[in-house]
């Protein structure tokens, strides 16, 4: 299993991350969503919506099954960065605490994949809030808080090649000072 870091950008990441969960689920490929934070809570809830989306795009009840879950970890209300929000709600959420639950939710779902037997594939998507600069709620780096595999998806619009290769040398160089 492969876990598939989503590190978004505010117009595009909702489309993407529905076309994305379709076609893997259309390659009958077992997806988890995460998204270990949200803001604008519940007005605004990435999952809920990916769900949703996920299950009137697929058309196919057979194919919707594929989409085991969508899920939100830590929710604020208002609709700030993450770092704001958590001052602002006096809710701090570290950094290790995020890792962790992002860490169950991995594990949990492997083992969802075992039981359905050796020829199960599946991708757990983790979309962030924010791009790969963006703070969490203690402040640090978000994409500090990587737990697998990185690919960055973004847009194919003008301008959005410049942030992509920004994003990847951001990661790059983090990833690089990380322990």
């Amino acid at each position: 299993m492969l876990a598939l870091t989503r590190l978004s950008m505010p117009y595009a990441r909702r489309r993407s991350s529905v076309a994305s969960v379709v076609t893997l689920m259309s390659m009958q490929v077992f997806v988890q969503y995460v998204k270990p934070v949200q803001t604008g809570y519940p007005q605004d809830s990435d999952s809920r919506l990916l769900a949703a989306a996920a299950k009137h795009t697929s058309g196919q009840a057979a194919m919707s099954n594929y989409l085991r879950e969508s899920t939100t970890l830590f929710t604020y209300k208002d609709p700030v960065s993450p770092h704001l929000a958590a001052v602002a709600e006096q809710r701090v959420v570290h950094d290790d605490v995020i890792v962790s639950s992002v860490k169950q939710q991995l594990q949990r779902f492997t083992a969802e994949l075992q039981r359905l037997g050796p020829s199960s594939k599946g991708l757990t998507l983790v979309e962030t809030a924010g791009g790969v600069a963006s703070p969490g709620p203690s402040g640090t780096l978000q994409v500090r808080c990587s737990v697998g595999s990185v690919v960055c998806l973004g847009p194919s619009r003008c301008g959005m090649i410049g942030w992509l290769i920004g994003s990847l040398w951001c990661m790059h160089f983090v990833a690089a000072s990380l322990p």
